[in-house]
């Protein structure tokens, strides 16, 4: 009650319940995770609660010999659950005036916006992973690093990394040889410096993916692009939004090599939504998000519990969205009950 005295809209009084005042609609963005997500090609509760999630899944590709972090696997698995994710959230009520996606959840923004449709975004993420795994240099590795991005671009120089994200003010994504990240990460432990090894089969957005890049113009070429919708993309190519002029294929493409500008991306988003909903697997981007300052949730697609997609609506309900509660029983075989009758 203080806090929301005190001019907060929205305030959690315990796990999971929220009370809130209400005196606008708030705006609400979106983020689509990329490659830093769990892979989950089973689809967890989702596969087996909602129908599109399970046709979603079908559709995912299998690698022989490969685990789910590999990304000829995992690019189109997060992409498939950040779909599914877009269609419960959009029958709940959930709509969005802007959003942004972490490099691969790029194409699920775009999907978001309408500028693919469900079936040729999934199909690009298959391709684009397929191509990133097959053309890559082997052997690469990434690292994420506490530390501001300039202290991060002087150890990347130092150990022939690169900055492949700019996760945050104090967080950075370092890109390489397997032996280059190894250096990076002991440099790192001997200066007592919080380190962890992402879960990743290449060194993404360094020169390590240039040998993919022309395969992958060819995909681009193939892939039928159309006009968005109305909706406010930020990309993380370029940390700004997207003119109407923006070409998509170059953007996507220079997504390979380039950066990851999240951090200046996030700034964007943060000041144009007063809630953030992390629209695909994991909370990666939500922990992100929370620690730059914004009201952020996840819902965790093809996780193992429903309880972060409730706990999202729950929020948003508190904080003035008009929930449709009954888009999660729509499907359900459910038969009125007389409540004089006495069962036998």
């Amino acid at each position: 009650k203080a806090s929301i005295a005190a001019g907060d809209p929205l305030a959690e009084r315990s796990d999971g319940i929220f009370a809130g005042r209400v005196s606008r609609v708030p705006r609400i963005g979106f983020l689509f995770p990329g490659q830093g997500a769990p892979s989950r090609p089973g689809g967890g509760i989702w596969h087996r609660r909602f129908e599109y999630a399970a046709k979603l899944t079908q559709r995912l590709p299998s690698v022989p010999g490969k685990d789910s972090s590999d990304t000829r696997i995992a690019q189109p698995c997060i992409v498939a659950a950040s779909l599914a994710a877009t269609q419960l959230v959009e029958r709940l009520g959930i709509f969005a005036r802007i959003a942004a996606g972490h490099s691969l959840g790029e194409i699920s923004a775009l999907a978001w916006a309408g500028a693919l449709k469900a079936g040729p975004a999934l199909e690009l993420a298959i391709r684009r992973g397929s191509i990133m795994g097959t053309l890559g240099v082997p052997g690469g590795s990434m690292l994420r690093v506490v530390m501001p991005a300039r202290d991060a671009l002087l150890l990347a120089q130092d150990t022939g990394t690169v900055v492949a994200c700019r996760n945050g003010a104090t967080e950075a994504i370092l890109s390489g040889s397997a032996e280059a990240i190894a250096s990076a990460a002991a440099r790192c432990r001997a200066r007592g410096i919080e380190t962890m090894q992402l879960a990743v089969s290449h060194a993404f957005h360094s020169s390590h993916m240039a040998p993919a890049a022309r395969a992958f113009a060819t995909a681009l070429s193939d892939t039928p692009f159309e006009q968005p919708a109305d909706r406010a993309i930020v990309s993380t190519v370029s940390g700004a939004l997207l003119p109407p002029t923006a070409d998509i294929r170059k953007l996507l493409l220079d997504q390979l090599t380039e950066p990851v500008l999240f951090d200046d991306a996030l700034d964007v988003l943060a000041a144009n939504a007063d809630f953030i909903v992390e629209v695909g697997p994991g909370s990666s981007l939500t922990r992100l998000a929370q620690a730059a300052g914004a009201t952020a949730f996840s819902v965790d697609a093809f996780g193992n519990s429903l309880k972060p997609l409730l706990t999202a609506a729950a929020a948003l309900f508190a904080a003035g969205v008009d929930i449709r509660a009954a888009a999660l029983f729509e499907d359900r075989h459910i038969r009125a009950i007389d409540p004089a009758l006495v069962p036998l």
